[in-house]
């Protein structure tokens, strides 16, 4: 059986995201510990988040330079947000860009925006994530 992120925060059961030592960031209400039923996955949720929106990032990619003249991107966007407590990314912001594409920043902004990450334990978590771009790949 293979769940989504989605799938897991919805599970009628108790999970917790926890850290490479232990730290719980993010459960589920019903986690009040580790016990029989519990489930944890890693803080490399952020990461499995963005490779289920791996074609979503493709087309930013190729959007920004169909309408720009000139080489593919390399390179590095890096964005920033905070996971509110729904599990949403809020405050989204290009927060660095060497690529030379302010489209192909605005456009990963908008859809990291769009998605669903696992709700931190304590109301909001700050974080960024680089995506990175080189020649030929996508």
């Amino acid at each position: 059986m293979n769940l989504s992120l989605a799938d897991i925060a919805e599970l009628p059961l108790a999970a917790a995201l926890v850290d490479s030592a232990g730290a719980v960031i993010a459960r589920t209400p019903e986690w009040d510990g580790p016990g029989p039923g519990a489930v944890s996955y890693p803080v490399r949720s952020v990461r499995l988040v963005v490779r289920m929106h791996k074609a979503q990032v493709s087309a930013c990619y190729e959007r920004a330079f169909k309408s720009e003249a000139g080489a593919p991107a390399r390179g590095r966007v890096e964005i920033g947000f905070t996971i509110d407590k729904d599990g949403r990314a809020r405050k989204v912001q290009v927060a660095g860009n060497d690529t030379g594409s302010d489209a192909l920043g605005a456009c990963l902004a908008e859809r990291v925006g769009e998605w669903k990450f696992p709700k931190p334990i304590d109301g909001e978590f700050q974080t960024s994530y680089p995506f990175i771009f080189s020649s030929g790949a996508r």
